[in-house]
């Protein structure tokens, strides 16, 4: 039996599709079949991994209450509540903030922004069992928000209303 052109082409598709698909295999069968906690600290070492990139807040980070300008959020009885009528859930809420990142952001670039940064705002995180809350310095800039935690400055790139959605309350 002979093959022509496009047989031997077919069988080299097939072959590196296959190859693929065994390369990726361990991969997805990691995915597929890991404890959601395993998959939690893959995504944080990915997030790792990449280049200045770090977490706002740690990860690690139990959060017992988050204060807001305009807005507290507080872990009662292990459910979230919220000071006001917000128009996302407030346990979603602080799954955001858990998992925020951004990149890292130098103390070159810092000083060229520092003359066009607008007011800033300050959102306090809570932890069990700590004394002092994290006291974010949060600046909303036209194309990112740039925070100050205390040991980097941080440039993350969401929506204003991610991070800060709107109180249902004060829109009647």
């Amino acid at each position: 039996m002979r093959l022509t052109r496009r047989g031997w082409n077919n069988i080299i598709i097939i072959g590196v599709l296959c190859f693929i698909a065994i390369i990726k295999l361990p991969d997805l069968l990691r995915e597929r079949f890991a404890p959601k906690a395993a998959v939690t600290q893959v995504v944080t070492e990915q997030a790792s991994q990449i280049p200045n990139t770090v977490f706002v807040l740690s990860p690690n980070l139990l959060i017992q209450r988050v204060v807001f300008p305009h807005f507290t959020l507080k872990q009662s009885n292990g459910q979230w509540q919220s000071s006001s009528n917000l128009s996302i859930s407030a346990s979603e809420l602080v799954q955001r903030w858990q998992h925020l990142q951004g990149t890292v952001v130098d103390e070159a670039t810092i000083s060229k922004l520092s003359l066009q940064l607008p007011p800033p705002q300050t959102v306090e995180v809570w932890g069990k069992q700590q004394a002092e809350p994290i006291r974010l310095t949060v600046y909303a800039l036209p194309k990112f928000w740039l925070f100050n935690n205390g040991q980097h400055w941080v440039a993350v790139s969401v929506a204003a209303d991610y991070l800060f959605p709107t109180s249902l309350s004060n829109n009647k």
